[in-house]
């Protein structure tokens, strides 16, 4: 079909297109990298004219006219909306039907849904003058205008007209974006670049702003009609102001829009000799729809519906350390099934870059790798979501190999320091009286390359290796942290835990346990010269140990054999090795066994009740404070003996 007579039927913009025959001169760019499928959408093609196809929902609607050949004004002479059923992948499943609210007796079409809204915006004649519908104007010089149309009672229906229709001009071709707030369309308004320019209004809660010109950047002296908006940022609309291959050709322009923006023209097979338009986006469907008169159609408009056959990656290889592109790199590619794909050149050149043409509609993956450096890694979903229009190009990092030197070997094995903080009774944060020698030290850390600390913790022998060998490194760990916190470099900081291994005394009283509780300073530096023995010092004169309290003669030491598995057989206690730390006391004539160390008092009291319950034979327990914690002492032996006979009954070793 040719041009004008398209313009006559279809936009009834004799006068405007008319005077746009020299092309204009807005330089393109032609897009590459996407290789197209292009294939006629033959369940609805007709004899007729079927143009501009958009997405509603799972159906294709367009705009179909069946120019009667009769000079009776009828509505074969109008072009109205029908639509087809679509399948997940775009393929028809239905044959064409007159969408329920259409079929009037002016032009219908194109349209533009907004998913948001529910809202279908609609070009329509302009009907505010009776009289031209009824037949005094010639159907080509209808104006035409936009409608936003509603569904209700399984059919559309308007509810209300476009704020800037405007009498005497064409208002036409709407794009609404997904949200609905920013609406594009066509116009041969006053003010505009050429024939037909896109402007676009943006929504308010107030109502639709002024409409605003899209700017030369994009409109001619020329035609630009039936726009297109994609979820990846891009306006498609098509024009006969560039210089295209045909009549009206196919564009698109990234969004931000500016005075420099560069216009892309899409290539062979999409764009023809002929008129191509009306482009239209799927990205779950993985196609796009046009409408096109080329040759070898069914009639003098057809739909069409294209696909990705095939798509140019370009990979650069680029190193981590220091951004440098990498020549020389080898590419390795392997499919979605992780199966490898041979490469015939398989070296990024010596720009970095690696290019290779790849079927469309799947998922690869990348490895690059050059010596002195790991392997890089890069997967690509080659889909028409990411892939519409132009060429795939993606960085892949590659990490520099570092050659670290040895490590400096450190002699982690024990040995006695005198310089140490101590800590309380299974605990691990560090005492507040601490805090001005740690920061001493951390100062002294930050100003002195040469000195390498050795932490080392340790704990008295109450409760499992286990659980002491963890305490002693989150001890460790604690002192660590705190240096570092105040500046300390963190690099020449070690930590070990040594557990009970090494207590400084042997634990006879609360006193040695308490001194054992501790973390040890080792400078480890062999070449330092520092002298920190007054930081050291400092430390050790912090601490001031509490005098043991006069309760009651010690007789053992804490029991530290190995938890039992079982401590109760359902009627009776079985074990009380559940209860250590356990001594033999004498109090008022009597031995006694004491259990238990709590610093809350109900703990000491559920434990007593616990006893109590299990040993009623023995007499009355209580409980006692010593050394700040609560314990319990039960019993009322005559010999230390009958003691230890009952301790060894119930797994205590003394």
């Amino acid at each position: 079909m040719k041009i004008n007579y398209k313009i006559i039927t279809l936009l009834s913009l004799i006068i405007m297109f008319s005077v746009s025959n020299t092309l204009g001169q807005g330089r393109i760019v032609y897009q590459e990298g996407a290789i197209h499928k292009v294939e006629q959408l033959k369940k609805a093609n007709t004899s007729f004219s079927e143009i501009c196809p958009a997405i509603v929902g799972n159906e294709l609607y367009y705009s179909l006219r069946k120019e009667s050949t009769s000079n009776r004004r009828s509505k074969e002479n109008f072009y109205a909306e029908y639509k087809v059923d679509l399948d997940s992948t775009g393929n028809v499943l239905s044959f064409p039907e007159l969408v329920k609210g259409f079929g009037n007796d002016y032009h219908e079409g194109p349209v533009s849904y907004c998913p948001s809204t529910g809202e279908l915006f609609v070009t329509t004649s302009f009907l505010s003058d009776p009289v031209t519908i009824s037949g005094m104007v010639p159907v080509e010089e209808v104006k035409l205008n936009i409608v936003v149309k509603e569904y209700k009672n399984n059919k559309w229906i308007t509810k209300e007209d476009f704020q800037y229709n405007l009498d005497g001009y064409n208002v036409a071709h709407p794009a609404i974006t997904s949200s609905g707030d920013t609406l594009y369309f066509v116009s041969d308004m006053p003010g505009g670049f050429g024939g037909n320019d896109i402007y676009y209004c943006v929504r308010t809660s107030n109502g639709w702003g002024k409409p605003n010109n899209l700017g030369k950047s994009v409109n001619t002296s020329g035609d630009e009609m039936f726009p297109c908006l994609t979820e990846q940022g891009q306006l498609f609309f098509s024009s006969d102001g560039y210089q295209g291959l045909g009549g009206l050709d196919i564009y698109y322009v990234n969004f931000p829009i500016s005075p420099t923006s560069e216009i892309y023209a899409l290539k062979e097979p999409v764009n023809s000799i002929s008129d191509d338009f009306g482009l239209t986006f799927n990205k779950e469907m993985g196609v796009g729809f046009f409408s096109s008169d080329r040759s070898g159609g069914y009639g003098s408009d057809d739909l069409y519906v294209m696909s990705l056959d095939s798509i140019q990656v370009e990979l650069i290889a680029v190193s981590t350390g220091t951004g440098e592109y990498l020549e020389d790199a080898e590419i390795t590619l392997k499919n979605s099934k992780g199966k490898i794909i041979p490469i015939s050149n398989n070296r990024t050149n010596s720009e970095g870059v690696f290019t290779i043409n790849l079927p469309a509609n799947t998922t690869y993956e990348f490895s690059a790798y050059k010596e002195g450096f790991d392997v890089g890694h890069r997967s690509f979903d080659l889909t028409i979501s990411n892939l519409l229009t132009g060429k795939y190009r993606e960085r892949i990092n590659i990490d520099p190999i570092i050659e670290e030197p040895e490590p400096e070997v450190i002699d982690e094995s024990y040995q006695y320091n005198p310089y140490y903080v101590l800590f309380e009774f299974d605990k691990s944060q560090i005492m507040p009286k601490y805090n001005p020698v740690l920061e001493a030290l951390a100062n002294a850390h930050k100003q002195t390359d040469c000195l390498v600390l050795l932490l080392g913790g340790h704990t008295d022998s109450e409760g499992t290796d286990e659980y002491n060998q963890i305490l002693s490194e989150r001890r460790a760990s604690a002192v660590r942290n705190t240096l570092v916190d105040a500046g300390a470099d963190p690099n020449r900081i070690r930590i070990v835990g040594y557990g009970e291994e090494h207590p400084l005394m042997d634990e006879d009283t609360d006193y040695a346990r308490a001194m054992n509780r501790r973390v040890e300073f080792t400078n480890v530096a062999g070449d330092c010269n520092f002298n920190v023995d007054s930081l050291f010092e400092m430390i050790r004169e912090t601490y001031e140990v509490p005098e043991p309290v006069e309760v009651a003669e010690e007789f053992s030491t804490t029991i530290t054999t190995k938890t039992p598995t079982t401590y109760y057989d359902g009627t009776a206690i079985i074990s009380l090795k559940k209860y250590s730390p356990a001594y033999l006391v004498q109090d008022d004539g009597y031995y006694k066994i004491q259990l238990g160390a709590y610093m809350i008092r109900e703990n000491a009291e559920e434990l007593n009740t616990v006893l109590k319950a299990a040993f009623s034979e023995l007499g009355d327990n209580f409980i006692v404070v010593f050394e700040e914690y609560y314990k319990v002492r039960i019993g009322k032996f005559d010999t230390r003996e009958e003691a230890i006979k009952f301790g060894k009954k119930y797994e205590l070793e003394f």
